[in-house]
């Protein structure tokens, strides 16, 4: 048994391992290819190439489960290294994979909770309510008569993601050779920010303890609700809370047919996480409509607490002068809070990037009357591009609140059509400045942010009009391609060496994974010293 679990481990280290190198080798053939082209063809191919590429990922990710489909959802979000075809795959991640046999979960529970089901449980139903990545749910009742929900984590689910550690972590640090990410993104700070969220979600101890903070924080709002806890049938793989009944909050006709006003549950979903981001700084970071439902007195209930986002008090602050610096379109100051944040790169033009925030900003607001759905849509895109071609950046600490805030829009535009993010967001800040713990001068600011809006017509706009496109740019850390026999040759030696290069690297993690760790020393060296040798050629003139 212990035999064909290795050997399954190794396997799944190597479907991923090949996904990189099949990526890496791809682009230089298409490099190789592109003699005798102009620019416009490579990033066309190189478009084509990443929107394969990406469904080849996804369709991993989804077959191997696991940590792969995180970071998947992850990577999504990042529309400042991304373009939109890689972006519309990844964002296809479902964290739904085939569900594990009930007794085998038995196992887990009773090994973890040292009890017979039996002695806890009057039924348990083997059917699962939900299955994902790390663990799933079952719907069950205590001898005490009331009805819960069981989750329990996937036997074997911490050997799997700690090779599926591994894995991410020699992909982000292909890329970041490899690629120009290191120019956008600290690498290792978004790996230990996904490290740290995935062991934190492996402990459902602590995602009990998530759960009974943000109850102690909604204590006095009725109309939110969180599970209760039975922390004496709780360990570290077994999670065993009140079972609330609910409405998905995407289920529209189901929310209509119970009499309830979809626009006032778009407003108190968003008034939540306005409290949680603003005045918590302790956040549901998951929100999508698994995790969200409404019961028929119109309450909200929030479920699965084990991704949870902060955000200092610092960055608040900063936030809300952002906030401020656009409201009153000051671009000098927004591009300077851009830097203090973090989104855009100290190396940036400060003066081309606040030009180009300009014409993007007066587009928006060139037109006073209400945008339609097709207009917000056009208007998105462009910042996206603005975000994608200009030297921006998404910090690995705002990825979370990021992800969050991009799914929490579109929930309450899909409730209410009409709902408006600039008026939601001014009423936040309303809230926020009158909030006892907040200190003077930070009250000060979200009020001038409140006042000034009354000048400024509303976010909702037509596509832009002055922005002038040149297509889309794929940015890639390459040298310009040289189009004679030379370079041929050049190409062909880089890509034949980046095959032995992956040779090494295969070979060496095997080693790596089956525990040979002198022999891997060798093997990953080479490998190394091999790959250091293509990023010269590379790098030369």
């Amino acid at each position: 048994m212990k035999l064909l679990q290795n050997f399954s481990l190794v396997k799944r280290f190597f479907t991923g391992a090949l996904l990189v190198w099949q990526i890496i080798l791809g682009r230089a053939w298409i490099y190789l290819q592109g003699f005798g082209h102009d620019k416009t063809w490579m990033n066309q191919k190189l478009l084509q190439f990443y929107g394969e590429m990406a469904h080849k990922f996804r369709l991993t990710a989804v077959s191997l489960g696991g940590l792969l489909i995180k970071v998947g959802q992850l990577l999504s979000t990042r529309v400042d290294i991304f373009p939109q075809n890689v972006l519309d795959e990844l964002s296809l991640l479902q964290d739904e994979v085939k569900p594990v046999p009930f007794d085998d979960l038995r196992m887990v529970l009773e090994d973890d909770l040292k009890v017979n089901v039996d002695e806890i449980f009057a039924s348990l139903e083997q059917i699962p309510l939900a299955s994902a990545s790390l663990g799933q749910v079952h719907v069950g009742k205590l001898h005490t008569g009331e009805k819960v929900a069981v989750k329990i984590m996937r036997p074997g689910i911490e050997a799997i993601i700690h090779v599926d550690f591994r894995l991410v972590y020699l992909m982000m640090q292909l890329c970041r050779f490899l690629t120009n990410w290191y120019d956008l993104m600290d690498v290792n700070k978004v790996y230990r920010e996904i490290h740290d969220t995935i062991e934190r979600e492996l402990d459902y101890v602590q995602e009990g303890e998530s759960a009974e903070q943000m109850a102690a924080s909604f204590s006095k709002i009725r109309q939110i609700r969180f599970p209760k806890i039975y922390w004496q049938y709780t360990a570290k793989h077994v999670l065993i809370m009140e079972f609330m009944d609910g409405i998905k909050i995407n289920d529209y006709s189901k929310i209509e047919a119970a009499g309830l006003i979809r626009t006032k549950v778009a407003q108190k979903v968003w008034d939540a996480y306005a409290k949680q981001v603003i005045e918590d700084g302790f956040f549901h970071a998951d929100p999508h409509p698994g995790n969200l439902m409404v019961d028929i007195k119109g309450n909200i209930i929030f479920l699965d607490f084990g991704m949870m986002g902060r955000v200092s008090a610092k960055n608040r602050r900063l936030f809300i002068e952002l906030a401020s610096a656009v409201m009153q379109a000051d671009y000098s100051q927004i591009v300077h809070c851009l830097k203090k944040i973090g989104f855009l790169l100290a190396w940036a033009d400060t003066e081309i990037v606040a030009q180009a925030l300009e014409n993007f900003w007066e587009a928006m607001l060139a037109d006073r009357k209400q945008a339609s759905d097709r207009e917000m849509r056009a208007a998105a895109e462009q910042l996206r591009k603005l975000l994608y071609e200009q030297p921006f950046q998404i910090p690995s600490e705002y990825t979370f609140l990021g992800r969050a805030f991009g799914i929490l829009y579109g929930i309450c535009r899909g409730l209410d059509s009409e709902w408006n993010l600039l008026e939601q967001f001014k009423t936040s800040m309303l809230n926020f400045s009158e909030h006892e713990d907040t200190k003077a001068e930070i009250k000060e600011q979200a009020i001038r942010i409140v006042t000034s809006t009354a000048e400024i017509p509303t976010l909702a706009a037509r596509s832009l009009r002055r922005w002038e496109e040149d297509g889309m740019l794929v940015r890639f850390p390459a040298q310009q391609i040289r189009e004679n026999s030379k370079t041929v040759a050049k190409a062909l030696h880089i890509l034949s060496w980046s095959i032995v290069s992956a040779a090494l690297f295969v070979a060496g993690s095997y080693l790596y994974v089956q525990g040979f760790l002198d022999p891997v020393e060798a093997a990953l060296g080479l490998s190394v010293l091999v790959l250091g040798y293509v990023l010269i050629l590379l790098k030369r003139d």
